[in-house]
Parts: C-alpha cells; sequence; structure tokens
C-alpha cells in the first residue's frame, strides 16, 4: 500500500477545544493575564492562543465540529483538535504567507489541505464541495485522487485529529489573502483504499 505525499505518525498529544480553552484560562491565572489575552505571542504567530496556531479556540471548534458533521454524514468517527498537528500546520501557513507561493509541503508525515480564501470554514467548504466529484466506494488511486482528494482527507475512516493554520499572505497574486493549512493525523489518500 502506498501513501500519497506522507506517513503515519504516531504518540501525538489530543485534545478537545474545552481541555485548550481550560488550559488558557489556567496559564493566564498563572501569569496574570486575562484568558484570551495577547500575552505571549509571537511575530509569526500573533495570537497567543493554546490552539498551537493563529487560530483561536473559537475558530478551531468550528472546524473541527464542521469537519465532524461532514465525517457524521458518511459514518465515520470524530476528529479531535491536536496542538502540536496544528503548529506544524502553522509553520508551513507561515512559510506560504512569506513566499506568496501555494504549495504542499514536501514530505509532510501529516495529510495536508490547502486553501487561499477570506475566511476558514469557506476553505473547508471548498475542499467539501469536491463531493460532487467522488462516488461512494471508489478506490484512490494515482490518477483520481487529484479530483477529489481534499474532500476524502477531511472524512478518511482512520483519521483522528486535525490541526490548522492561517497566515495573511504578503505577497504574489494572493497578496492579503488567507492561506489555511490543515493538517490531518494519520493522513488519508492511501492508494487502493476507500476513505470509508
Amino acid at each position: 500500500m502506498k501513501r500519497i505525499g506522507s506517513v503515519l505518525a504516531t504518540g501525538l498529544v489530543m485534545m478537545t477545544i474545552a481541555a485548550v480553552d481550560a488550559q488558557e484560562k489556567k496559564a493566564a491565572s498563572r501569569d496574570g493575564a486575562k484568558p484570551g489575552s495577547k500575552k505571549g505571542a509571537s511575530a509569526v504567530n500573533p495570537v497567543a492562543d493554546p490552539t498551537g496556531s493563529a487560530l483561536t479556540s473559537k475558530e478551531a471548534q468550528e472546524l473541527v465540529d464542521y469537519h465532524n458533521k461532514v465525517r457524521q454524514d458518511v459514518g465515520v468517527g470524530p476528529l479531535k483538535w491536536s496542538p502540536e498537528v496544528a503548529k506544524v500546520a502553522q509553520e508551513w501557513a507561515d512559510k506560504l504567507a512569506e513566499t506568496g507561493m501555494l504549495e504542499h509541503r514536501a514530505n509532510n508525515k501529516y495529510g495536508e489541505n490547502l486553501a487561499v480564501d477570506s475566511t476558514l470554514l469557506d476553505g473547508a467548504k471548498a475542499w467539501y464541495s469536491e463531493i460532487s466529484k467522488y462516488t461512494a466506494g471508489t478506490v484512490i488511486d494515482g490518477s483520481n485522487y487529484q479530483t477529489f482528494g481534499h474532500y476524502t482527507q477531511m472524512v478518511w475512516r482512520t483519521t483522528t485529529q486535525i490541526g490548522v493554520g492561517k497566515a495573511v499572505i504578503k505577497q504574489g497574486s494572493f497578496k492579503g489573502q488567507f492561506v489555511i493549512v490543515a493538517n490531518y493525523n494519520p493522513s488519508g489518500n492511501l492508494l487502493g483504499e476507500k476513505p470509508y
């Protein structure tokens, strides 16, 4: 079996958004900051949020909820947010924002969806729109996954974690728009397999 563009990652820490919020409140009270404040923010990641990326806890939860609705529609289990996976996604989003290019990370150990859009949810809806090109039961192969691969990664049955990064593109034809990088663990789109 061949994996398209990534290998499996194991041993990642999973956190629900509620756990992330609880961590944020605990850290804020310990540091004397208000929950949600930008204390500890950096130039690369302007929001020091416990999501592991520039997304707020609310944005992360909206994306998890959207993915889980799509996954429930085809009978696969829910995803959980991973700050560790989100950190990797954020690093790549920052890189793409600097270069103005839209390209997948080489040798990524996670599944990856990319979008340039005005909102995170619009990006996820664009990935989902590929459902119209996928026929349930179709096996993934080297010639068809590019037609519907964003959608099939969203619903891949063995994927259990998601992490997303975002950044404003600084140059090129997409300047001023968000680049959105979603990473999935374990990755999907395995050649010779069906997503669900």
